[in-house]
């Protein structure tokens, strides 16, 4: 026996807790109709026993019973399975679908990354549908069975052991066409939902890009594509299986007859020898109807089970690869958006970006400056009233300081500047230790894609309110960089160290709750412009959304509505949009992957003021100079 792994327990569970209310209506509703079934048979046995009798009180008392049955199955069964538990199927289903889409969402990157959208949306879409009624026609089957065999046997016992016997060895005999054909039966299912996830990757395929089919002449390729899947389908599964569904229901509609006119048989014989009444047989031919209904309920059960079987391994496709997400929380106090000293830039003169001379990712000098080789700042040292001098800032022995400068750790040294006397450092100083500021720190990052080194032996560290840049060719590294920095590539080499913990020992929910992503394409939703924004942070109000909007100059497009592929928003609108939504999440780390990429100068222009003045750590990738210049450093792979 098939023993479940935990990804199969799983897949169990979740069906049970989201499907198990509207299960209890539909097999209460089921079973109450079997056992009034039996009911009545025994009630019909003994009409037509008080009818021979010529008994009519008797017979007056057990028609209105057979009356209220009648009713009972009337009204009863449909109230309960079709009214409470289709209502309750429905909101059942609603809830384990989210449940089965929020375990996708749970794939690591890679794993999802690696599933055609079409094959995606078709097990999304239908193979949970199949899971659950499978497993409702199982469950629900056996306890369906269970009890009201155990009712009909007490019933039919009692009337003759033999028969009884007889009866349930006739009807047994129409247990063995599914047993024989359950698993090809299965086999032609599994193929059937094969066919309809292909089907749905090719329709994807062409409804996602239709101007590309007929741009390029496939119209008629592509049309010809689902032809041929379909006559293959036909070929190998529907002529079969309707073949074969054709013999097995022909064996047991003879099955069937021939079980009614055995069982006629017998009762006449039994009769006959004054072993029973006639009221004795009509009830045993309602009993053989209840049987019937039972065996076909255990059949429908046995060709099931191997379906199921495979309805949880087209739904494991669903829940595999799923993301770690254990590890150590991020702590709050490190991503709020006031800026630590070292940080702070000169913002009313000339921001400190590349006009002020360029970095390397260390934040040390530009070539144009001369340091002593051997000479560094001690942490607490003091050069003029105003000044301060960073750890990391490199001091040539002839510099002076004007009074009112103060530097920040990535201020680039001017030529012409020399050190004041009191300022010199002692060639054999060692600055005392300090606790790090560093909201981000990478060392000797590392990484490959089968085999081939991407990132090598990267190295740089962001303090909090920074703007750091990263630039570079194509290829270089950028891309996977941002994803490694997201959490969605685990297995890179060297260290990438949030607020002094390692990332790859972080909870991933809980580092992404820290960080806003605005990406070059912006990601906009079906409905308004406002809800757009509100999906930063649902439990925002309006006032929140409409004043974040308000800061971005966009407040005009509250109550636009978007539709799939809207055209009616310039590039520019909608990047405000992104940002919003980023900032609206209320983090203090924003990562923005080439935000002015198809941007008018305009546009541009505002994505590079804005990031210079925003009060957050921002890490942006980009190939504009201009907005390079915004940043405080640059890290150039």
């Amino acid at each position: 026996m098939h023993k479940p792994d935990k990804i199969e327990k799983q897949i169990l569970r979740d069906c049970r807790r989201f499907v198990f209310p509207a299960l209890i209506f539909y097999t209460s509703g089921s079973l109450i109709s079997s056992l009034i079934t039996v009911y009545t048979a025994g009630t019909l046995g003994r009409f037509a026993d008080a009818v021979f009798r010529l008994d009519l009180q008797s017979g007056l008392a057990d028609f209105r019973t057979l009356l209220l049955c009648l009713l009972a199955n009337i009204f009863i069964e449909p109230l309960l399975s079709n009214a409470c538990g289709d209502i309750t199927m429905t909101v059942c289903s609603l809830r384990h679908d989210r449940q089965i889409l929020r375990r996708f969402l749970d794939k690591t990157y890679a794993s999802a990354m690696s599933i055609d959208a079409g094959e995606a949306n078709a097990r999304i879409e239908d193979d949970p549908i199949e899971l659950r009624c499978d497993w409702e026609i199982i469950l629900g089957g056996i306890i369906q069975t269970t009890v009201t065999l155990a009712y009909l046997l007490y019933s039919s016992l009692r009337i003759s052991v033999s028969f009884t016997a007889i009866i349930l060895a006739i009807s047994a005999l129409k247990l063995t066409v599914p047993v024989l054909a359950r698993k090809t039966q299965a086999r032609f299912k599994l193929q059937e939902k094969e066919y309809r996830t292909t089907l749905r990757s090719y329709e994807t395929e062409i409804t996602t890009q239709p101007h590309t089919v007929i741009l390029y002449g496939l119209k008629s390729a592509m049309l010809a594509r689902l032809d041929r899947l379909y006559q293959t389908y036909y070929e190998k599964v529907v002529r079969k299986s309707s073949r074969y569904n054709t013999v097995a229901d022909n064996l047991l509609a003879w099955l069937n007859t021939f079980c009614i006119l055995l069982i006629l048989f017998t009762g006449a014989l039994m009769v006959s020898r004054g072993s029973i009444t006639a009221g004795n047989v009509a009830a045993m031919v309602g009993y053989f109807a209840a049987y019937n209904q039972l065996m076909e309920i255990s059949g429908n059960v046995i060709r099931t089970i191997p379906v199921f079987r495979d309805d949880i391994s087209r739904v494991r496709f669903l829940y595999e690869g799923e993301e770690d997400l254990s590890g150590e929380t991020v702590p709050a106090e490190a991503f709020s958006t006031e800026p630590s000293a070292g940080a702070e830039r000169g913002r009313s003169g000339e921001p400190n970006g590349l006009a002020a001379g360029n970095r390397d990712v260390a934040g040390a000098c530009a070539p144009a400056e001369t340091s002593s080789p051997a000479e560094t700042c001690s942490p607490a040292e003091t050069c003029s009233p105003a000044e301060t001098c960073s750890p990391t800032k490199a001091c040539a022995q002839t510099e002076t300081c004007s009074p009112a400068e103060t530097y920040s750790p990535t201020k680039a040294c001017s030529q012409t500047e020399t050190c004041s006397p009191a300022k010199a450092c002692s060639p054999a100083e060692t600055c005392s230790p300090v606790p790090s500021r560093d909201l981000l720190r990478i060392d000797n990052l590392s990484f490959r894609y089968d085999g081939q080194p991407v990132l090598n032996g990267l190295s740089f560290s962001v303090q909090k309110g920074e703007k750091i840049a990263v630039t570079g060719p194509n290829g270089s590294g950028k891309s996977t960089l941002l994803r490694i920095l997201c959490g969605l590539y685990r297995g890179y080499g060297g260290s990438v160290r949030i607020a002094g913990k390692e990332l790859k020992s972080l909870n991933p929910d809980s580092w992404r709750d820290c960080f806003a992503l605005v990406q070059q394409d912006p990601w906009l939703f079906e409905g308004d412009v406002a809800e757009n924004v509100q999906m930063g942070r649902l439990s925002a109000s309006r006032d929140d959304v409409y004043a974040i909007m308000d800061r971005l100059g966009i407040r005009y497009l509250a109550e636009r509505k978007l539709s799939f592929q809207d055209h009616s928003l310039s590039g520019g609108e909608k990047q405000r949009i992104s940002i919003a939504r980023a900032l609206l999440k209320g983090c203090g780390l924003l990562l923005f992957d080439e935000p002015s990429n198809n941007l008018d100068a305009a546009t541009s222009a505002w994505i590079g003021r804005f990031i210079e003045t925003c009060p957050e750590t921002v890490i942006f990738i980009s190939h504009d100079e201009a907005l390079i210049r915004k940043a405080d450093r640059i890290v150039t792979l």
